[in-house]
């Protein structure tokens, strides 16, 4: 049998409402689709050909509703994310994501490195 759901209204003395993050996330994962807002440079990554790390300006994103902005410090810098050491004689391809993770220990969306094969030809 169907059910029908309705959210966001006022409490008042005789009937509080209380909703979880995950009603607001639910409603805004279905008007507003999983992204980088803006696009252009929001949350680019890049690397300047100095050490083993790579940088991520500032930008803003939604996952499945849940919402993530990476805003620069006072001094205008760039989120900078170290990378493992490279393989000695082979290539390797690093993807740099955004991870969302409801559980209750982490509840968070925050920058991630997943680690590529190192590889003659890496995909």
């Amino acid at each position: 049998m169907a059910t029908e759901k309705c959210s966001f209204f006022d409490s008042t003395d005789e009937d509080i409402r209380e909703y979880a993050a995950e009603e607001f996330a639910e409603y805004f994962g279905s008007v507003i689709g999983n992204g980088i807002f803006n696009g252009g440079t929001s949350l680019q990554v890049y690397a300047d050909g100095t050490g083993q790390s790579v940088c991520v300006r500032p930008g803003r994103a939604w996952i499945n509703g849940y919402y993530y902005a990476l805003i620069s410090d006072s001094m205008g810098t760039d989120k900078e994310i170290a990378l493992e050491a490279a393989d000695a004689s082979n290539d390797r391809i690093d993807a740099v994501v955004l991870r969302l993770d409801t559980s209750v220990a982490a509840r968070r969306i925050a920058l991630y490195v997943i680690k590529g094969t190192a590889a003659a030809s890496p995909t």
